[in-house]
């Protein structure tokens, strides 16, 4: 879609400049500081017997391969085209597709990644959208955040929706540790 053309129809929409809504005008920090951390325990994905039959961690390139490879095929089973979730912060239906898993995968695959993957659901219906940038004329990338605690330690989530003319769908997401979580809070609060 061009920038800010066409109408609301429930599916996602870039949000025409001058028409953000009220929630996002408030300040990113803010509302980053103020948005619930999403709880994650891939044991419970990963490892003999369950979902995704092979360990959530890899030592050497082979065992990364296989580990890449069995998060795909469960995302296969897992995330057929009807997958839709609803961000909260922006109303958007996105479509989560076992192609948008791979095309992530394929952007930097480490043992966090793959073990975050089971959570995108949850990771996208919570995250805050942070910007939109159009690639082409029909062609959009939207940029989220969001935290989540993934197996005990804090991380930032940054993901990313690709809209085209079939709507919302995503397309990418990376993990960056949080060494100081009071750093995330607003100023005001951490004084």
């Amino acid at each position: 879609l061009a920038y800010g053309e066409g109408t609301d129809n429930g599916r996602a929409l870039f949000m025409p400049e001058g028409q953000k809504a009220a929630n996002m005008t408030r300040p990113l920090s803010l509302r980053f500081a103020e948005m619930p951390t999403l709880e994650a325990d891939s044991s419970h994905w990963f490892g003999k017997g369950k979902e995704i039959p092979v360990p959530g961690k890899s030592e050497d390139a082979g065992q990364r391969k296989t580990l890449r490879d069995a998060v795909k095929t469960w995302a296969k089973k897992r995330f057929s085209k009807d997958t839709a979730v609803s961000n909260a912060d922006t109303g958007w239906q996105v479509q989560v597709t076992a192609k948008g898993i791979e095309d992530s995968l394929s952007h930097g695959f480490d043992d966090l990644l793959a073990r975050s993957v089971p959570f995108i659901p949850q990771i996208v219906e919570g995250g805050i959208h942070v910007d939109s940038i159009p690639k082409t004329s029909r062609l959009m990338s939207h940029v989220f955040a969001n935290k989540i605690k993934l197996d005990g330690k804090d991380y930032v989530v940054g993901f990313v929706l690709r809209e085209d003319g079939n709507g919302n769908r995503f397309y990418d997401h990376e993990l960056t540790e949080i060494i100081d979580s009071d750093r995330l809070a607003p100023v005001k609060q951490r004084e």
